[in-house]
């Protein structure tokens, strides 16, 4: 039997920059011990299709019960995403939403001319 030692300060939150969730779901409890929160980054994502990115989101919601930071960056942010693909990051924000996020961070600051 393995026990984590839960840190006596705890950090803010974990970001989940893995492409695939499922691929580390068994460790995602012990990655984020000692957590309050943990980010999933929708655009490091390996596909941004609606059903992929829900799945991602009840993986996390299956091995953690923490609240999900929902974020989306683009390219002039640190992230994949084009500061061009408008429409697309709109659809996953409300994705967020519809599923319930605690929090959906994204920067209209692309949206700048």
């Amino acid at each position: 039997l393995h026990v984590t030692e839960i840190p006596k300060k705890r950090s803010a939150y974990v970001s989940l920059t893995y492409p695939d969730l499922n691929e580390v779901a068994e460790s995602l409890e012990e990655i984020a011990t000692g957590c309050e929160a943990i980010e999933l980054r929708v655009d490091l994502l390996k596909d941004y299709s609606k059903s992929f990115v829900a799945d991602q989101t009840a993986t996390l919601r299956k091995y953690v019960n923490l609240q999900i930071i929902y974020t989306i960056k683009t390219e002039s942010q640190g992230g994949k995403f084009s500061d061009h693909e408008v429409e697309q990051i709109e659809e996953l924000s409300y994705l967020g939403i519809k599923l319930g996020e605690a929090i959906v961070y994204f920067s209209l600051e692309f949206l700048q001319k």
